[in-house]
């Protein structure tokens, strides 16, 4: 019964914690079905999160580049914490089960001038437009997969 109420305790702060640190970055409230925690072996385990694009796009801003992220998704992550070597061994955080949606961005311009963005004299759409409405319409699905699945 002890061992209960501490685990689920033990959620609830992580729970409160991360949502704290990550809450404009995720699409949906964390509930604590999706963390795990074992705090003894110092791991903490988040799975099934959908990314708030939105917010994503905003922060990274012109760094995006030439693409645009339409949705995303993390599998799982886990924070490997060495409570009892903390100064001396590395904290590893993994990501598995990565999946981005991500389109061409019709706003990137290159800093040096060329590309799509740029070209003199040249307008959208025409006969004197640029031929590149085909992949523009096409949006590229990545997948990352890492870590031991």
């Amino acid at each position: 019964m002890f061992s209960q109420t501490y685990a689920w305790a033990l959620r609830r702060l992580f729970k409160f914690v991360l949502k704290r640190a990550l809450g404009r970055v995720l699409q949906n409230e964390l509930n604590l079905e999706q963390l795990d925690v074992a705090l003894g072996s110092g791991t903490l385990e988040l799975r099934d999160v959908a990314l708030n694009c939105a917010y994503i796009r905003q922060q990274l801003g012109d760094a995006a580049g030439p693409v645009w992220l339409e949705e995303g998704h993390v599998g799982w992550v886990r924070a490997t914490i060495p409570w009892n070597a903390l100064g001396t061994q590395p904290c590893v955080v993994e990501v598995g089960e990565l999946d981005l949606v991500v389109s061409p961005n019709q706003n990137f311009a290159p800093k040096n001038g060329k590309g799509r963005g740029n070209k003199k004299g040249k307008g959208r759409g025409g006969a004197g437009g640029n031929s590149t409405s085909t992949a523009a319409a096409a949006a590229a699905s990545v997948r990352g997969r890492g870590g031991n699945e």
